[in-house]
């Protein structure tokens, strides 16, 4: 289409002189090629389109029209389809008015012309009246005080021909987008998703009227359009009413700060996420969409058909091994571009909503409508409008920087919308399940600091836009290795694990009682069901959601007998008790299979398979410390096992029943969970700590060893070539006690049976509470007192003739495969064995105390005993022969070694099953068993409070310490103070403030992820 340069220009072409109103038009003949001729002529009779051009009177300053121009004005003027009327004059005097304003910022060409100028007056129809006026008073600068007028040439890249059927879709979603502003698009009798949820007419003859009317009074949210209940959005919005909750939300959602919240599934990640977006402006995306079909799929679906499924990079993804920087460089440009549009196309929707609410006053409410129109995006027709925006800018076949351009724009009118709002402003982009997307398609996407998945190019991209508005991101998910975000770009990014967890019963009760029916809450089955929920569920949120979820669903029938099924979809475990409710309940007819914990992965990671096994190892023996080393820990919490209990990714608690269960059932399975002696030191050799590992294993097979009462010299070698004369005699395992204070000590004799929870070892880093214990240890028989160099088990034998002899046990170092074990090592080992140096191994000790500790009396019950301190040196990988390389050894502190072979039949076929009970019922507390003596309970087994051992009288109220660590873990594994230790209710693991990647494919990092969702199979 011709255009002349200027209205001026326009009339002289016309023969027109430039008094009075001049209407210009522009008169085409199209053929099948397209415009091949163009005429532009003038009338000062405004022209309309219902008229024929030989209806308009021409003039043409007396001067008759070319004979080829007539010709083909008769031509055209005799069918509509030939002609296209151009009659918008108000366009072409905009276009040029503009170009006079803007003249010094010499804008692009394409955003002042007549075409765009027609798009911006169809779109702003209050303009045409000020066009009117301008051009009547010759005064282009009347324009300027309409607030449709661009205040940019940059605002009128909304108007290029590219997005036309972009705007009409935007204007197609303005009825929509303020049914949303006013709250109607929510009202329960619009928003089938937000309407409380119902069971349906085929079940609900199944629900009492009292559990109906309870659960109608809850108002659930529920999935659409399957109708499951949904927790997540329960109460949306509570959160900022919790002081606890507010301040969680505000150490997430940091001003100026962006953020990475990395927790395992299920701590409650994307409710922050919700809970926040309710709190703050902002976008939510996601990576992945679950079941809940809750926010759009346009990440989602643009990485797996635009990015993956793109001819280039499947090129790349078949030739892995081989680098072209053609196609990393084509893969990048194109993810740009995937990602830049999907952040226009929401940057685009949210600014019409902002035009929407500000027209009636902007109020907080108006965020969380925001946000709730993001989870459920299906505005018309059922299509998810974002990604259907999206569709249609990827169609306009605008180039890179058309996109960009607009993006820049878009944010600047949000800005200045909020900047009406707030005079400090701010934004927050969130993407959540980035872990599906944080190590993915690192062969694809490069940069100067090497490979990187595409969950970094997607942030780079936002990042780069967002710069020009007060926004910051949060990037959600369970895994996010941070190998990837090393260089100086990264350096002010956060890392934080601020979740929380039902980690205090008082926490979990109010939230459970919150959905169960008053009166069975009330009833002894309600109590029970409280205190089993606690038992079995406590530790991330999901666990317990999901099974409430389950509960609402099936109208609160047979819980008990449900929350066995539920425990045994994830555990593969039946949980026996409580028969007397569960008796009493209607039989379970139809049970959803559920996705159980991920544990088959277990066969993969022999470093995850043993640490964990000694986990449960320490439970059967009753001790809780555990300390991986910083090299693998990131796996406890990617692969589901752990889950981070601080703010800042420093402790991570494994400890949740539900997990733990899981493991021992399917160890139980393999015949690892009791292992005999060769598949313990197979799974050994893979630990992260070799001493405690291999000292908690010797504990066990020790208590087995001395249930039959062996002969002394038949389990030891001495290093004397005669055994002492005593060495003859049978001994058995005794735990030294005193009845009440003044008393002198009984030796009470230990009879192990691991069938039976019972706690064998009391460990301590203090050397005090080693004397303590060897005083009084309250009917534990072994004290493993550990520090950062050494670890050292006490135990007591006495022998047939009453004689009592205190035993001091070490490992001997792994020997090297090719030189055996180094004689010198093993010298230096046993003469650090005396009292006097093993009991100050720390600073604690004070001198008079010290005093008591020397090589005549090292303790008051050993004055009679020709014996002070059997040295005992274990080797599990060598043969250990200590006979004459101590040719002189004081006889009151004998050496001997340990026979492995003793050791090896004590822990030979032991049943598995009833070890498998005997470490679930430590792992859920349900001890039966005579309460730990208090002064041991800092150091040792948790005890549940008397009144969830049975069925309670009443909801107890008081906070449960969930777990203490051992003063090992407390001084010499964490870097925190005794008085912050006194407040700490989890079994810690150290971890870095930002977990770490390395680059072996093979490490836990890399190769273990958690599948576990707690969520119906599909």
């Amino acid at each position: 289409m011709f255009f002349f340069r200027s209205m001026s220009s326009l009339a002289c072409s016309a023969g027109l002189s430039c008094e009075g109103i001049v209407y210009p038009i522009v008169i085409v003949r199209v053929q099948e090629k397209g415009v091949i001729e163009a005429l532009i002529i003038a009338t000062r009779n405004k022209p309309t389109r219902d008229k024929r051009v030989t209806d308009l009177p021409v003039i043409a300053n007396q001067r008759a029209l070319p004979c080829e121009w007539s010709t083909s004005l008769s031509a055209m003027s005799s069918s509509e389809e030939n002609l296209h009327l151009f009659d918008n004059w108000q366009a072409l005097f905009l276009s040029e008015s503009l170009k006079s304003i803007w003249s010094d910022l010499r804008p692009d060409p394409e955003l002042v012309s007549p075409q765009c100028c027609a798009t911006l007056l169809m779109r702003k129809p209050g303009l045409r009246d000020l066009v009117d006026r301008a051009y009547t008073k010759a005064n282009p600068n009347i324009l300027k005080d309409s607030a449709d007028f661009p205040q940019h040439p940059r605002a009128m890249i909304y108007y290029r021909e590219e997005f036309c059927k972009v705007l009409d879709s935007l204007e197609g979603l303005r009825e929509p987008l303020g049914q949303v502003a006013d709250g109607t698009a929510f009202e329960p009798s619009t928003s089938e998703w937000l309407r409380g949820w119902a069971p349906s007419d085929d079940d609900d003859d199944d629900f009492s009227s009292a559990v109906l009317e309870h659960i109608q009074k809850l108002e659930i949210p529920h999935i659409w359009p399957s109708g499951e209940p949904l927790l997540v959005l329960h109460e949306y919005g509570r959160f900022q009413s919790d002081s606890q909750m507010n301040e969680r939300l505000e150490h997430i959602f940091a001003p100026n700060e962006n953020t990475f919240l990395v927790n395992a599934s299920g701590t409650g990640k994307t409710r922050l996420l919700y809970e926040g977006l309710c709190k703050h402006w902002g976008f939510y995306f996601t990576a992945a969409v679950d079941t809940s079909r809750l926010g759009s799929t346009d990440v989602q679906s643009d990485i797996k058909r635009r990015i993956e499924g793109h001819p280039v990079f499947m090129s790349m993804a078949r030739d892995r091994g081989s680098y072209s920087e053609t196609l990393t460089s084509a893969i990048a440009t194109l993810a740009h571009r995937c990602f830049s549009e999907i952040l226009l196309a929401r940057l685009l929707v949210f600014k019409s909503y902002l035009e929407i609410v500000t027209k009636g006053g902007i109020e907080d409410i108006h965020k969380t409508r925001w946000f709730l129109a993001q989870l459920q995006p299906y505005l018309v027709d059922n299509l998810d409008s974002f990604a259907a925006l999206r569709s249609l800018i990827s169609a306009s076949n605008a180039s890179d920087i058309v996109i960009d351009e607009c993006i820049a724009q878009c944010m600047e009118d949000v800005t200045n919308s909020f900047l009406q709002m707030s005079p400090e402003p701010h934004f927050f982009v969130v993407l959540d399940e980035a872990n599906v997307v944080s190590e993915r398609d690192t062969f694809a996407f490069r940069s100067v600091h090497g490979p990187h998945p595409i969950l970094k190019e997607i942030i780079q991209v936002w990042h780069s836009h967002l710069q020009a508005m007060p926004a910051s991101m949060v990037i959600a998910g369970t895994c996010i290795p941070d190998i990837y975000y090393k260089d100086d770009e990264w350096m002010g990014w956060r890392w934080v694990s601020s979740t929380g967890a039902f980690d205090n019963i008082a926490d979990q009760q109010n939230y459970v009682l919150k959905y169960l029916p008053p009166s069975f809450a009330s009833s002894p089955s309600g109590k029970n069901l409280v205190r089993r929920i606690w038992c079995w569920l406590r530790g991330r949120h999901r666990a317990t959601a999901a099974f409430l979820e389950t509960l609402v669903e099936t109208g609160f029938q047979s819980p008990h007998s449900r929350l066995n099924w539920y425990i045994h979809m994830f555990t593969g475990f039946w949980p026996s008790e409580p028969a007397r409710y569960i008796q009493a309940e209607p039989e379970l007819e139809f049970l959803p299979e559920l996705d159980g914990i991920p544990v088959s992965h277990l066969e993969r990671s022999p470093e995850l398979r043993a640490n964990l096994h000694h986990l449960l190892l320490q439970h059967l023996i009753a001790d809780y410390r555990f300390s991986p080393s910083p090299f693998h820990e990131i796996a406890w919490v990617t692969s589901a096992f752990g889950h981070f209990i601080d703010n800042t990714m420093s402790n991570i608690a494994v400890d949740e029943p539900l997990m733990l269960v899981a493991v021992a059932r399917w160890l139980s399975e393999q015949n690892s969970l009791a292992p005999n002696f060769n598949r313990f030191m197979t799974l050994r050799s893979s630990a992260d700590n070799h001493l405690l590992y291999g000292m908690d294993y010797v504990i066990f097979a020790l208590a087995l060893c001395f249930n039959s009462t062996p002969k002394l010299s038949s389990i030891l070698s001495f290093a004397t070539r005669t055994p002492p004369h005593w060495a003859a005699q049978q001994a058995h395992l005794v735990a030294l006690r005193k009845r009440k204070k003044g008393d002198s000590v009984t030796a009470v004799p230990v009879q192990y049976s691991p069938e039976i929870p019972s706690q064998l070892v009391f460990c301590t880093s203090l050397s005090a509470d080693v004397l303590g214990w060897l005083e009084d240890s309250k009917g534990v028989p072994f004290c493993l007192h550990a520090t950062a160099s050494m670890a050292t088990l006490y135990f007591i034998l006495e022998l047939h003739n009453h004689m009592q002899i205190c035993v001091a046990l070490q490992l001997c170092p792994d020997a090297d495969q090719a030189d055996g074990l180094d004689i010198g090592v093993i010298q230096a080992t046993i003469d650090a064995m005396t009292p006097s140096v093993l009991l100050n191994q720390d600073s604690v000790l004070d001198g008079k105390i010290l005093s008591q500790v020397d090589e005549e009396v090292p303790m008051q019950f050993w004055k009679n005993n020709s014996v002070k301190l059997l040295r005992i040196l274990v080797s599990l990988e060598t043969k250990l022969e200590v006979q004459d390389i101590w040719p002189k050894v004081p006889s009151q502190y004998p050496i001997a070694s340990l026979n492995i072979s003793v050791l090896r039949e004590a822990v030979e076929n032991i049943p598995q099953e009833a070890i498998l009970h005997s470490i679930v019922a430590s792992i859920v507390g349900d001890f039966k068993t005579k309460p730990i003596p208090y002064k041991f309970q800092t150091h040792t087994k948790r005890n549940l409070p008397k009144a969830f051992l049975e069925d309670p009288p009443s909801i107890v109220k008081s906070d449960h310490t969930r777990l203490t660590r051992s003063k090992t873990a407390l001084l010499k594994n964490l870097d925190i103070s005794q008085d912050q230790s006194s407040q700490d209710q989890h079994l810690l693991v150290p971890a870095r403030k930002k977990p770490r990647v390395t680059k072996d494919t093979k490490t836990l990092s890399r190769t273990v992820h958690s599948g576990y969702n707690l969520r119906k199979r599909k």
